[in-house]
């Protein structure tokens, strides 16, 4: 049966803490600053490993700087600190539990409806980080979901945690762009306006300082409008997939 089960695993919380800061000077305090400096003048080799961007951390064995990464884990679960961090977390989790209790009803029912998908047999887990520091991924091989974000809008955990379930159910797209454009359509705008109850724009205005990368998503985003807009009213074809493979076709022509 189809469940998410929320939880906070330790290692990984204090991994994806560092890493957020030391890649993208993002802190959930500023004692927690304070601390991975400290630690860093005694391990630096070991928070260069923690910081890895590509490290997912869960229930790996540690490899390069292994020693160093396993001290300073251990050295941060004694303090007041990492105390704080799990407080928080903790917090954090039991509101977005209770945000997704209330909206997973009319949540998977658009995206089973949307997508033309059914949703996975097995539990999925979603590893919740402290909202200050971003977080939203989907690992397929874990059959899990790495979430922490602030809450910038009404329902937005909800949305993204959506979103990211959607990158589980289509791993086998055969147009990454192209399906990442489409569970956008899907969560991030018409999920959204559902729970929230407002109209939304499905294109962003190209502006003239938006780097190239940005603009090309913008630009395919475009191309695909028409062929979503058409299959939400013909409901064809069948499902996501199919739509994806339409897609391609009709754009290569």
């Amino acid at each position: 049966m189809f469940k998410l089960k929320f939880r906070i695993d330790k290692q990984y919380l204090i991994a994806h803490s560092i890493k957020r800061l030391w890649r993208f000077c993002e802190s959930p305090f500023p004692e927690w600053s304070k601390l991975s400096y400290d630690l860093n003048k005694k391990y630096p080799a070991g928070i260069d490993f923690l910081s890895d961007p590509s490290l997912s951390f869960l229930g790996k064995t540690l490899s390069k700087n292994e020693k160093q990464a396993k001290k300073i884990i251990s050295e941060i679960l004694k303090t007041k600190q990492f105390q704080r961090l799990y407080k928080e977390t903790n917090v954090y989790l039991k509101m977005v539990k209770k945000q997704w209790d209330q909206n997973k009803k009319i949540a998977v029912d658009t995206i089973k409806n949307l997508s033309g998908l059914e949703m996975p047999l097995q539990e999925i887990k979603v590893f919740i980080t402290h909202p200050k520091t971003g977080n939203g991924m989907a690992i397929p091989y874990y059959d899990a979901i790495m979430w922490g974000h602030s809450e910038d809008l009404p329902n937005y955990s909800t949305i993204y945690i959506c979103h990211e379930l959607m990158h589980l159910l289509t791993q086998g797209a055969k147009n990454q762009d192209i399906m990442h454009v489409l569970i956008e359509f899907m969560t991030d705008k018409k999920l959204r306006e559902i729970v929230n109850n407002e109209k939304l724009e499905y294109i962003e205005r190209v502006a003239p300082n938006m780097p190239p990368h940005i603009k090309n998503k913008i630009n395919l985003s475009r191309k695909i409008l028409p062929y979503w807009e058409e299959y939400l009213t013909k409901k064809k074809p069948k499902n996501i997939f199919e739509l994806e493979k339409y897609i391609i076709k009709k754009i290569a022509e």
